[in-house]
């Protein structure tokens, strides 16, 4: 087998593996799959249904959160991590109350452990 052989071979892998990591499937084993299988392994990484995506495991990312302050003064809105620094900071605790859109209403931090 060329060297040339060998490259394009080795492109046709990596190209599934990537394939295979954008479906939600383990880059790594595809790549030998495709390295042993060759065009079945393709063939079988797209006749396989995609994978949805995890859930996130933080409750609070991505959404945009109110907060009432020690003077019961709304603030905000601020993000997940910013939220993580105002209590790391001691500016809100976990009695805090917060909110964010589609809650019916507000509830402690510690709700969201």
């Amino acid at each position: 087998m060329g060297i040339l052989t060998l490259l394009i071979y080795l492109s046709f892998c990596a190209w599934v593996s990537y394939l295979a990591l954008k479906r939600g499937r383990d880059p790594t084993n595809w790549f030998f799959i495709a390295l042993f299988f060759g065009i079945l392994g393709l063939i079988a990484l797209l006749l396989m249904p995609r994978l949805e995506e995890p859930v996130s495991e933080d409750p609070l990312s991505g959404k945009q959160w109110y907060y009432l302050n020690p003077g019961r003064k709304i603030k905000g809105p601020c993000s997940a991590s910013r939220l993580r620094q105002l209590l790391t900071s001691g500016d809100i605790t976990l009695e805090t109350l917060v909110w964010c859109e589609g809650m019916p209403d507000w509830k402690p931090l510690k709700g969201f452990s």
